[in-house]
């Protein structure tokens, strides 16, 4: 609600939402995208971080690069670790100046071949949590075998 009733427009705007296992996957959006580049300036960035990186053939990270480049003009997505095993963050910029020093990053190569295979993501046709389910099993499971206790909702 606030992103449509804030006036304001930010050179930066943050979109942290992975609290828990569950994200809110209506936010990962066509139009969710669009309502946050409405409030942003026309040199700023949308930064997305997500716990769980995917490999480079993966349909979530693969749709969600797909679906922000319908939005904006530049995507690039980085990783504090190499190899992105966990905690990416995804760029969306319309502008040409680089407002993120990189440096401290690894830069994930984003693959024409791979988004192919990739779906745009709509309010009317969401398939993020069935793409991201396979990372929510699995980290489960690495928890389960470490020996930490695993609760289920129901």
């Amino acid at each position: 609600m606030f992103i449509k009733k804030t006036g304001q427009r930010y050179e930066a705007v943050f979109f942290d939402l992975f609290v828990g296992e569950n994200p809110p996957y209506y936010m990962f959006s066509q139009e969710a995208f669009s309502e946050l580049k409405e409030i942003i300036t026309p040199d700023g960035i949308l930064l997305i971080h997500s716990t769980l990186a995917p490999n480079l053939d993966d349909l979530f990270f693969n749709s969600m690069v797909k679906t922000l480049l319908q939005v904006f003009d530049k995507v690039k997505a980085a990783s504090l670790q190499e190899g992105g095993s966990i905690d990416i963050v995804y760029c969306g910029s319309d502008s040409a100046e680089e407002l993120i020093d990189w440096s401290g990053f690894y830069l994930i190569d984003i693959k024409s071949d791979y988004l192919a295979q990739a779906e745009i993501v709509t309010d009317d046709y969401n398939l993020m949590e069935k793409y991201f389910l396979p990372h929510i099993l699995e980290a489960r499971q690495a928890r389960i075998n470490l020996g930490v206790e695993v609760l289920f909702a129901r």
